[in-house]
């Protein structure tokens, strides 16, 4: 009995399903072999056993047989051919199909290519190129979208260190006008070389180059005012110094000449007083002295 198909070991088109031999000889590979209910081999088909068989021993000797059975198999080995090649088709386009789904379009469409007289091989090269065309539209837009997000994100990292900058600058002015102001202040005060000193840290801040030129001829101008004015108290402490001590030593003089004149006064009185009491007069006044008791006529000491 032939049957009309046969089962292969190959897998099929579906998951579930075997490829067959049809009875030309031609590759099936829809849905031969499995149902909802059970495998199943129906009144047309079945499946092609691999034997090793002893073809000489199955056949008769005469050689009219011999040859037709020899080519006989001719034509079914070249038919196994067939099938053969037909099931390497058949694996290489269910190997492109696999790529088609990982989206190996260049894979599948190189496999495509080489099954060109297979099936449906040459609109699925079309269908592939279509892929391939929306593939790379796909990509190139996705690579553009990307490039406008790197971009925009370049724009808002640039956009947001310029502001951080802006911000840096503006603590930076608040700090300057901080100290600007407050060495104003020490040169009002006359504080001349701590304003100089913070108007040169200041550097190129506004004005603040000239204003500590200014402040250090103010300093020195200061310094020479103090110095001036230390020199003339200098010279005035001298001269009361030398003032007080010439006071003293007059003052010293006058007492001693003072010392010397009372003592010139006393020995003056002591000569006087000799001399007087020598005449017989009173010590003490020069009066005439009583007859009686020797008192004085005139204060009343006695001698």
């Amino acid at each position: 009995m032939l049957f009309d198909w046969w089962w292969l070991r190959s897998p099929g088109k579906y998951s579930n399903s075997a490829a067959g031999v049809d009875n030309n000889g031609s590759l099936i590979s829809t849905s031969y072999g499995y149902n909802q209910n059970s495998w199943y081999v129906d009144g047309k088909g079945g499946v092609r056993p691999a034997l090793w068989l002893d073809i000489k021993s199955l056949i008769h000797n005469d050689s009219a047989s011999y040859a037709e059975w020899v080519e006989r198999c001719k034509h079914i080995a070249e038919k196994n051919k067939l099938v053969a090649e037909e099931e390497r088709k058949l694996r290489k386009y269910h190997e492109a199909d696999r790529k088609l789904s990982a989206k190996d379009y260049f894979g599948a469409l190189k496999i495509f290519k080489k099954l060109d007289d297979y099936g449906d091989a040459s609109s699925r090269v079309d269908e592939v190129q279509k892929q391939i065309i929306k593939a790379q539209e796909l990509k190139l837009w996705e690579e553009r979208e990307k490039e406008k997000k790197r971009i925009k994100a370049d724009q808002e990292r640039i956009a947001w260190k310029e502001y951080e900058r802006e911000k840096q600058r503006e603590a930076e002015e608040a700090y300057k006008l901080n100290k600007y102001q407050s060495a104003i202040k020490m040169l009002e005060s006359k504080d001349y070389e701590a304003a100089y000193k913070e108007f040169i840290a200041l550097g190129s801040y506004r004005d603040a180059a000239a204003i500590a030129r200014t402040a250090k001829k103010e300093q020195l101008v200061e310094e020479q005012r103090q110095a001036e004015e230390k020199r003339k108290a200098e010279e005035k402490r001298k001269a009361e110094k030398m003032r007080r001590a010439e006071a003293q030593r007059q003052a010293e003089e006058k007492r001693r000449a003072e010392a010397q004149r009372q003592a010139e006064d006393i020995r003056r009185a002591e000569a006087q007083s000799k001399m007087w009491q020598m005449q017989g007069l009173c010590k003490y006044c020069g009066g005439k002295l009583s007859v009686f008791g020797k008192k004085c006529k005139i204060c009343g000491k006695q001698n």
